[in-house]
């Protein structure tokens, strides 16, 4: 269920803030070939680092996190079970 909630939302922060960059930077065509340009390449004095390749860094690294977060808590809640079993009083 986290992965596909991670890549969701990568998907929807990466389409709203580019179509924010679309809609106030007067460097794109208010036009849907704007649209796809913010959404594909980006402006052109951006071109070494495309607009897709963010999109796909913060996917891995959405991805990467989300791992360690969950390996995270199963750690816890494993150190958490012997000293949650011992405070337990043990009645007759």
């Amino acid at each position: 269920m986290l992965l596909p909630a991670t890549v969701v939302a990568s998907l929807i922060f990466y389409v709203i803030t580019n179509a924010v960059s679309w809609i106030y930077d007067p460097g794109y065509a208010k036009n849907f070939s704007g649209l796809v340009q913010s959404l594909t390449v980006g402006l052109p004095q951006y071109s070494a680092t495309p607009s897709w390749m963010f999109f796909r860094n913060s996917v891995v690294s959405d991805l990467l996190f989300t791992l360690l977060f969950v390996v995270c808590i199963n750690l816890g809640r494993r150190a958490e079970g012997p000293r949650a079993r011992a405070a337990v009083p043990r009645t007759a």
